[in-house]
C-alpha cells in the first residue's frame, strides 16, 4: 500500500496498528472476517517476538491475492526476506501497536507522496514479521491512481523520491535493488535539472550513483 504524506492511525483492536490512508488508487477493505483472522493470528504468534503480520491482499476477492505468501507461517524480517528473494508486490500488513508507535515519515516542505518502503525498512531493522498465506484485504487498482502514475508523482515529490532511495543505497540492501534506486535517484537529479555530479560526489554511495548514471540518462532520454 503506497502512503500519501498525510495518513491517519486507527487502533482497532488496541493491540494493532492499521494506517489507514485515503488513496485514488484502490478501494481497499478488510474481509469479512478480518478481525477475527488477525485475533487468531495474533493468540498463535504473540509469543514468537513478531512485530508485525502479513498477510495476502485479493484483487477480486479471497480465492485471488495478488502476491502469494508461498510458505505460511515463516518469521523473518520483512525488507531484508523480500528482497533477498526478489519478492515485490502488495501484502496486507497489520503493525503492533508498541511496536510502530515510534516511526514518523520525514515531511518535506510542499511535497505530499511518499511510499511506504521507509517505513518497512525501519520496521525490518527492530522486529520480525509472521508471513500468513491469507487474504486479509481486497481491493483493485484504479486507472488514474497512485501506482498507475507513481513515476509523475516521484518527480513531482523529489525530495521524498531522494530521501527514501538513498536508504537503500548502502551495503545491508542488495545490489541489484541498490543500483535499481540509484537509478531513481539519478534519474530524479536529470528531470529536475539539479548538480548531478556535485550531488554524486558528496554522497557515501558515489559508486553506486556513478554506475547507474549512464541507464539512468538513457531512460530519461526514452521516457520524454
Amino acid at each position: 500500500m503506497t502512503l500519501p504524506q498525510r495518513n491517519t492511525a486507527l487502533e482497532r483492536p488496541t493491540n494493532f496498528y492499521y494506517l489507514m490512508c485515503k488513496l485514488d488508487r484502490a478501494q481497499y477493505h478488510l474481509v469479512e472476517d478480518g478481525s477475527l483472522i488477525i485475533k487468531n493470528a495474533w493468540d498463535h504468534y504473540k509469543n514468537m517476538g513478531i512485530g508485525s503480520i502479513i498477510m495476502e491482499h485479493g484483487k477480486n476477492g479471497i480465492n485471488d491475492p495478488m502476491l502469494k505468501i508461498k510458505v505460511s507461517g515463516h518469521i523473518d524480517y520483512r525488507y531484508y526476506y523480500m528482497l533477498k528473494r526478489r519478492i515485490t508486490g502488495d501484502y496486507a500488513d497489520v503493525f503492533v501497536t508498541s511496536c510502530v508507535n515510534n516511526f514518523r515519515f520525514p515531511v518535506f516542505k510542499n511535497e505530499k507522496f511518499m511510499s511506504e518502503q521507509p517505513l518497512y525498512y525501519w520496521f525490518s531493522q527492530r522486529y520480525k514479521s509472521v508471513f500468513i498465506s491469507k487474504v486479509l484485504t481486497v481491493g483493485n487498482y484504479l486507472d488514474d491512481g497512485l501506482s498507475r502514475n507513481l513515476r509523475k508523482l516521484e518527480v513531482e515529490n523529489w525530495k521524498c523520491t531522494l530521501y527514501e532511495s538513498n536508504l537503500f543505497l548502502s551495503s545491508d540492501t542488495p545490489l541489484w535493488y541498490r543500483l535499481k534506486k540509484g537509478m531513481l535517484v539519478d534519474f530524479i537529479l536529470i528531470k529536475k535539472k539539479k548538480s548531478i555530479f556535485k550531488y554524486i560526489c558528496k554522497s557515501s554511495n558515489r559508486w553506486i550513483l556513478m554506475t547507474a548514471l549512464l541507464p539512468a540518462a538513457m531512460y530519461t532520454y526514452f521516457k520524454r
